[in-house]
């Protein structure tokens, strides 16, 4: 936008949920799945906020301990998304 003017479109969910899914494999890549998971909780609630029942997603975060957990958690606020 600074160098152009232009504002660009919003991410899709697709695009929301693949980074979201990234984010957390390299998290758990660099940190473990103990470790990574506990960090991803914060980084879940900024990106799913504003989204259709994320608020559900933030009530369970914080019982979150593996990346089976984390991917379908995920995938109940992109239920629509392949």
């Amino acid at each position: 936008f600074l160098e152009t003017g232009v504002k660009v479109d919003a991410p899709t969910k697709k695009e929301v949920r693949d980074v979201i899914l990234r984010h957390a494999a390299l998290q758990l890549e660099l940190k473990g799945e103990y470790i990574g998971i506990r960090e991803m909780r914060k980084h879940l609630s900024w990106y799913t906020a504003g989204y259709p029942n994320s608020s559900r997603l933030r009530a369970k975060i914080n019982e979150m301990e593996t990346m089976e957990e984390l991917v379908a958690s995920v995938d109940s606020i992109f239920p629509d998304v392949d």
